[in-house]
């Protein structure tokens, strides 16, 4: 059996389950390994087991979470346990019905990573951009995006990197009347616009802001700083304005439906 009945702060807090008594568990492949104190594996074990019940049978945040191992053998592997009794506080756990002899038989699978760029790549943008109801939240999805597309193409960048960008004042509000109930498709083509922006990328998709609507009419410049306003197409139907500094850095404005003009200063 394995029993736990002290609650650590990672399954009590954001996972919100503390109590658990099953039997008969193992992963595919067996990544249990002997430790100085049965602790550690006993530790492993339940947050496995945790996380793999909230991928499997809570609501999708669980795109959200993988655990860091020693040695990961794949990207994610599958666990298998005979469940007793699981305290829990979520409200949306929904196991399956009990068995003749009493178990909730659970398989499920949960991801894994043994590096930071693993653990980087294993979380959902999109669903921290949906979630995210300050800067803070806006800002942590666009370094995961700008991460991820920078490692696929073998860029070396520190997962943080906040040189060259930031967010201007405006932009929280208008990304999340977008996103407030856009797909998860088009939460994807927002980011990934931001990051072509950030890295000066696919440029045949960006046009200038200008004062009129006058095909002549020179570009938009902000007093101040001669910053210029630029809007990137991220569909048919959006944009993304933003100002580009004298010193190049980006500043994000706003994302707006493709008739939108206006940019916040």
């Amino acid at each position: 059996y394995i029993e736990t009945t002290t609650p650590c702060p990672l399954c009590s807090c954001n996972i919100r389950a503390s109590d658990i008594l099953m039997d008969d568990f193992y992963t595919e492949p067996c990544v249990l390994q002997p430790s100085t104190t049965d602790s550690l594996e006993l530790e492993l074990a339940r947050c496995l087991f945790l996380v793999a019940v909230l991928q499997a049978h809570c609501k999708p945040i669980s795109s959200n979470h993988a655990i860091a191992i020693r040695s990961a053998p794949s990207d994610a592997i599958c666990v298998h346990a005979n469940i007793l009794e699981i305290e829990e506080s979520r409200g949306d756990c929904k196991l399956p019905d009990r068995d003749t002899e009493g178990y909730f038989r659970f398989q499920g699978e949960v991801s894994v990573c043994d590096d930071l760029p693993g653990f980087i790549t294993s979380i959902d943008e999109t669903t921290i951009l949906a979630g995210a109801t300050e800067t803070s939240g806006i800002e942590l999805a666009i370094l995961i995006s700008l991460f991820k597309s920078r490692h696929a193409k073998g860029i070396e960048s520190e997962w943080n990197d906040r040189r060259g960008w930031h967010i201007g004042s405006e932009f929280c509000k208008t990304v999340q009347v977008i996103v407030k109930n856009a797909s998860s498709s088009l939460q994807n083509k927002i980011l990934r616009a931001i990051v072509r922006t950030i890295d000066n990328r696919d440029l045949a998709a960006v046009h200038a802001i200008r004062k009129s609507k006058g095909g002549g009419s020179a570009q938009r410049k902000r007093t101040g700083d001669n910053a210029l306003a630029w809007r990137r197409d991220i569909d048919h139907e959006y944009h993304l304005h933003y100002w580009k500094l004298p010193d190049g850095n980006v500043e994000l404005a706003s994302v707006g439906p493709h008739n939108e003009f206006s940019i916040p200063e």
